[in-house]
């Protein structure tokens, strides 16, 4: 019985060592995945500071109405509230996306805290999510400070 045990321990202490050596190579795998990717980035535009290829350029001031953010910090949530309070996590292929586990608001947290938003907005993560976009349409949400709003001062981008 003493002999399989060390057997089962032994046994066990390889696979371990295998998974930690699959897990250390996957991320590998995966930092150069986004090396590539950077690199992919650069080769199709230029570096985006020194602009080699002569983009066009235009600040967020000349461009948008205003930029704004939501709160930064932690509302009362309600489960019971109507508001979603949404965040970088929400924002999904271009959409505000709601799951089950969007925290919700009350109307009167929604009302202390409300950041009138252009219909035409974009929804930028700055925090955690980095970089997610999202076009806002008029839906009833929270902001948190994890979603900027960019407002376009023409509905074309211009």
């Amino acid at each position: 019985m003493a002999e399989t045990l060390r057997e089962l321990v032994v046994a066990l202490s390889l696979d371990s060592s295998i998974v930690f050596t699959l897990i250390s190579l996957r991320k590998q795998q995966i930092a150069k995945l986004d090396e590539l990717v950077k690199a992919r980035f650069v080769e199709m535009f230029g570096d985006p500071v020194k602009n080699p290829k002569k983009w066009a350029t235009k600040c967020f001031d000349d461009a948008c109405d205003g930029i704004g953010d939501g709160l930064h910090g932690t509302p009362e949530y309600d489960d019971n509230g109507d508001y979603p309070f949404i965040n970088g996590n929400n924002l999904i292929d271009g959409h505000i996306v709601i799951t089950p586990a969007t925290k919700k608001v009350s109307a009167d947290t929604y009302k202390q805290h409300f950041i009138e938003i252009s219909s035409n907005a974009i929804l930028i993560s700055i925090n955690g999510t980095l970089g997610k976009l999202a076009y806002y349409n008029d839906e009833k949400v929270m902001l948190g400070k994890m979603a900027v709003s960019c407002l376009h001062s023409s509905g074309n981008g211009t």
